[in-house]
């Protein structure tokens, strides 16, 4: 079966690792925030919770490592803000991303962004990349219940 752009009245991208290489950015975000509350953890043992959401992330390793006067609410700003930053800085669009989006632009196909990712980090991503007015409808799991 071949399939055609006219198969699809919309098509919907997820962001980490299909618009963005993200997974060291996080790393990276995560190593520098959890060693200014003193933790030895290292890029890999984030391993071990590749996947999860951060506030998942969070929970894990707050309550393997016991952190002690830091509440995890905090430190998930803190690795956002440090996300935001290194997006800024090192952010790049994935191959193929920008010839896809013209396309399916061309061929007037809706394109949504759903992801598990939080909104600041969606505007963040369409805006270094340039790519915000490719997207017809973002949505965050951050508002999910």
């Amino acid at each position: 079966m071949t399939l055609r752009h006219i198969d699809f009245e919309a098509v919907i991208f997820d962001m980490d690792g299909v618009l963005i290489d993200s997974e060291p950015l996080w790393k990276i975000a995560m190593a520098e925030v959890f060693a200014s509350i003193g933790s030895k953890l290292t890029k890999k043992d984030f391993q071990k919770t590749v996947g999860l959401r951060i506030d998942e992330v969070i929970r894990f390793w707050y309550h393997h490592e016991g952190w002690k006067n830091c509440a995890p609410e905090d430190i998930e700003a803190q690795i956002l803000a440090k996300m935001c930053e290194l997006i800024e800085l090192h952010g790049e669009t994935l191959e193929g991303v920008i010839n896809t989006l013209n396309y399916l632009k061309a061929n007037k196909i809706k394109v949504g962004l759903a992801t598990s990712s939080y909104q600041i980090l969606i505007n963040a991503v369409l805006e270094k990349l340039k790519i915000a007015d490719y997207f017809d409808f973002t949505h965050s799991a951050e508002f999910e219940s």
